[in-house]
């Protein structure tokens, strides 16, 4: 009996011991999340040039685009510039991160595109949401991309480039 009391004394204070252990991972867990939600810069609508590749005029012509096209779909297109100092891998780990934390496209639907890019890694990743991804595929983000939006990155027009995929992308998700 009196080792029964024992052990049963013993799995109480190891069970608080891991429960305390637990808050204090949980409480850590959060504050990484928030960091890294700090990480991010806020969206300043639904083009974010962070890296100064466009023009106020070219930056107001592609958020109506955007922006038409959700009032019209509710299916939302972010595009983002990425001024960060990155590794190429950091960089697409980054771009689905902070697609995930902006939360482009409907809830309810998952119907988000982003299309992130950075002129100094010369780098670029289109992140989809789950409702997204049934239509517009990996294959035709990867056509959009290769065949649509890169030749005019190559030139160094990015306007054009991010034009031509958003018409791209509009003109597939249907």
């Amino acid at each position: 009996m009196k080792n029964i009391l024992l052990i049963f004394i013993y799995l109480f204070i190891a069970g608080c011991k891991s429960t305390s252990e637990n808050k204090a991972n949980t409480a850590s867990a959060r504050t990484e999340i928030s960091d890294q939600k700090n990480a991010f810069p806020a969206s300043l609508g639904y083009v974010s040039d962070f890296e100064n590749t466009l023009t106020e005029q070219q930056i107001a012509e592609l958020n109506k685009i955007l922006s038409d096209y959700d009032l019209k779909t509710s299916n939302q297109i972010a595009i983002v510039s990425v001024e960060k100092n990155l590794t190429e891998d950091e960089f697409y780990q980054y771009a689905l991160d902070l697609s995930n934390n902006w939360g482009v496209g409907t809830k309810e639907k998952d119907n988000g595109l982003t299309i992130i890019y950075s002129k100094k890694l010369h780098a670029i990743r289109i992140c989809t949401g789950v409702g997204t991804e049934k239509i517009l595929t990996d294959e035709i983000c990867e056509d959009v991309i290769r065949n649509h939006i890169l030749p005019q990155f190559r030139k160094d027009d990015y306007y054009s480039g991010l034009k031509n995929g958003v018409q791209q992308f509009i003109a597939k998700w249907k």
